[in-house]
């Protein structure tokens, strides 16, 4: 049973349904959040059980429409990545890999609901977001002021989490817990590991939210699950991470002349738009027409996550398709599931590819100059 206690105040799973709509304003708060607090109060007043409460609030994460997407980014990271199985309803929106300074490993970011997109969302509408990495987060969080610590028991063992509350500084004498509803919490912790996994590594963790209360949020850090694809065996956590890269040179297809790979290398760096130089990836060259560039898939994979970004000689959007063959393929990018995708910056994608022998990275191109695809991580699993 999971417990959340601070100073000396404990919640229990029955407790805990009824203060999910705790400090909540019913006149102010979303429609979302509230048809949840209705139905909790229904279910409760008729006296439901303990368990078809929680159920009513814990969807798993493979509801959201993608469920290979966490253990397909626990390839090639030596730290245990942790997937939120309980969601309160709310769709996954984004996932990426955050790139990292030289020599540490890329950080794992995703988002779930409507708050963050657009970012005028936040605060308005009920979401949250969570990152992991180690030894430490690509992504700093912002002002905050610390409110206490809660212990909250996961799958792993109890966890001590630290709570803040998004503040101006200015207005940190007047911010309190219940600030947090309006402003955001945020929540920072390492989580333990299980003696039976492999990769042995507190990775640290955080979780900010909008629109959701204390208790929301200490019970989706109850639910996090480690994918388990670090603890099959050792050959699985140490094995080299399988990339489009390392499957070889693609096969460049054009009707007109032109059109390159080029692998990134210390010696030769690649460089994005947003200035950030690269010595692994690699860049894909256009053509005045649709420039195709085809790998073999030898081995039968399910996913591909992949970052994709403007190159610095680039000087407006590009567009990119996915295709096998002759047919195109839909794949999810920004929470959506997309046929065609405008490169602007930097965006990350997944692609199912289960029964596929082939996959091409399509550039299209109606006779405008040519475009340069910078692929910044990719991980196949």
């Amino acid at each position: 049973m999971s417990r959340f206690n601070t100073e000396g105040t404990g919640y229990d799973n029955q407790s805990l349904a009824s203060a999910l709509d705790e400090n909540i304003d019913a006149g102010h708060r979303p429609a979302a959040l509230r048809q949840r607090g209705c139905a909790i109060a229904r279910l409760v007043g008729a006296g439901a059980a303990t368990g078809a409460v929680l159920a009513a609030l814990a969807v798993p994460a493979a509801a959201s429409g993608a469920p290979n997407i966490w253990a397909a980014a626990q390839v090639g990271l030596t730290y245990p990545v942790y997937q939120p199985k309980t969601v309160l309803a709310l769709g996954l929106s984004n996932f990426k890999l955050l790139s990292c300074a030289a020599g540490q490993e890329d950080s794992v970011y995703a988002t779930y609901g409507k708050a963050y997109n657009p970012s005028s969302n936040y605060g308005k509408l009920p979401g949250f977001s969570v990152a992991e990495g180690y030894p430490s987060i690509c992504s700093l969080p912002g002002a905050e002021k610390t409110v206490g610590t809660w212990t909250v028991g996961t799958p792993n063992g109890s966890v001590r989490v630290g709570v803040s509350v998004y503040c101006n500084p200015a207005q940190f004498k007047s911010c309190t817990t219940a600030s947090g509803l309006k402003n955001g919490y945020l929540l920072q912790w390492a989580q333990p590991y299980k003696s039976t996994q492999f990769l042995k590594k507190k990775t640290q963790i955080y979780i900010e939210t909008s629109r959701l209360t204390l208790p929301q949020a200490l019970h989706v850090v109850a639910g996090l699950s480690s994918v388990g694809a670090a603890a099959a065996s050792p050959a699985a956590g140490t094995a080299k991470p399988v990339t489009l890269q390392s499957l070889g040179k693609p096969t460049i297809t054009t009707k007109c002349s032109g059109g390159q790979y080029r692998p990134a290398t210390p010696n030769s760096p690649m460089t994005t738009i947003r200035g950030k130089k690269w010595t692994s990836g690699f860049s894909l060259i256009g053509t005045n027409c649709d420039t195709s560039f085809t790998w073999r898939l030898n081995t039968s994979y399910s996913t591909l996550v992949a970052t994709l970004a403007l190159d610095a000689a680039n000087s407006g959007p590009l567009s990119v398709q996915f295709r096998s063959g002759n047919v195109p393929i839909r794949f999810q990018s920004g929470g959506k599931t997309v046929s065609q995708l405008k490169v602007t910056a930097s965006s990350s994608v997944q692609i199912n590819l289960r029964g596929l022998r082939q996959l091409s990275i399509v550039l299209p191109n109606p006779g405008s100059d040519a475009g340069i695809l910078d692929v910044t991580t990719s991980r196949l699993a």
